[in-house]
């Protein structure tokens, strides 16, 4: 036992580690360690709860412009400008709110006067809504409008003031708008506006506008409207509907059979032993003998007219017999050699009585 106790208090002590700067440091910092940790433990917190709010502010802004964008969409289709002042009620005072209060109130106010043409009441309706919707606009603060919407939002107001016949709110939106922005591209248009709002004979004349009362039905008697005329359905057998054949007249087809063989009239012929000797070739003795006769014997018409009867029927046989007759030679009718005939036998030409001859 003692032996070993002598051992043990003669063994040389072990050395401490030498300390260094950290472990000094971590020494000092040892005591604060726990409000170290709480302070890194808030500052993760506040790190987390600033990214949730930048991205709850940024869905804050874009959700107006996506319902104002689903809105338009609707509104191009349908033309329905509920859903967007549902926008502008759900997002007040926001620009996507103006936007949705200035495309249903610009539509009300086209509408309305397209209205007036046809129906005055409803299209005074039509324009007191616009004039509601440019209201908002007017009332929201001036961070949530744009210069420019600014400018057309109070022009719009003005405009809608004066076509329902306020002309003094009229004269004073166009006047607040030439002060405001007096270079502003609603500008000619303003001072042409203060002048209409101005002119008392423009009043009257919208005065007399709005208190017309349309005449009714013009006086007259009434058109008849187009009778219906109902015809009954006849049965036809199908073998006589398929025989049923339009026939011609038989009037027609002899007409047409008399078109188509023309009669042909032959020119009289005479031969040589029964054409009339010519008085100037004969002998003076049988000219004289011819004339004589005929100065003296003037047949009478009847006998004229059997005289020429004969000729004619001399002549058919002849040309019955020619078959083709001259194109250029003109066939005259049997009326016109009777006439011929008897204008001769009635009016015989006189001959000259030949000289006597010379002893």
């Amino acid at each position: 036992m003692t032996e070993n106790t002598a051992t043990q208090t003669d063994s040389p002590p072990i050395a401490a580690p030498e300390r260094g700067e950290n472990d000094e440091l971590m020494d000092k910092l040892r005591p604060y360690l726990t409000q170290v940790g709480i302070a890194v433990i808030l500052g993760l917190l506040a790190l987390i709860a600033i990214t949730l709010f930048i991205n709850s502010r940024q869905q804050s802004v874009s959700a107006p412009w996506q319902e104002l964008t689903s809105a338009q969409s609707e509104f191009a289709i349908s033309g329905n400008v509920d859903r967007l002042t549902q926008v502008a009620s759900q997002y007040p005072d926001t620009a996507a709110a103006m936007q949705a209060l200035q495309t249903a109130g610009d539509f009300q106010l086209r509408q309305g006067l397209d209205q007036l043409q046809t129906d005055r009441d409803t299209g005074f309706g039509s324009i007191e809504k616009a004039k509601e919707s440019y209201q908002q606009m007017l009332d929201a603060p001036a961070s949530a409008k744009t210069p420019a919407l600014q400018q057309s939002s109070v022009f719009a107001m003005a405009y809608a003031c004066e076509s329902l016949g306020e002309f003094d709110d009229a004269a004073k939106y166009y006047s607040q708008l030439l002060e405001e922005a007096p270079d502003s591209h609603f500008a000619e248009a303003a001072k042409r506006g203060v002048a209409r709002s101005t002119n008392p004979d423009f009043a009257a004349a919208f005065k007399k506008f709005k208190e017309y009362e349309p005449l009714g039905d013009a006086p007259g008697p009434n058109v008849p409207t187009r009778p219906e005329i109902d015809f009954p359905e006849v049965d036809v057998p199908a073998d006589e509907a398929a025989t049923d054949e339009v026939k011609p007249d038989s009037a027609d087809i002899e007409g047409e059979t008399e078109m188509e063989q023309p009669e042909v009239k032959a020119a009289p012929v005479t031969t040589d032993e029964e054409a009339p000797a010519d008085p100037a070739k004969l002998d003076p003795a049988e000219a004289n003998s011819t004339t004589g006769s005929t100065e003296t014997t003037e047949p009478t018409t009847e006998a004229a007219e059997s005289a020429a009867s004969e000729m004619i029927e001399t002549v058919k046989p002849a040309a019955t017999e020619s078959t083709e007759v001259p194109a250029t030679t003109e066939t005259p009718s049997a009326s016109d050699v009777v006439e011929e005939v008897v204008e001769e036998a009635t009016n015989p030409t006189p001959v000259a009585e030949p000289a006597a001859p010379s002893e």
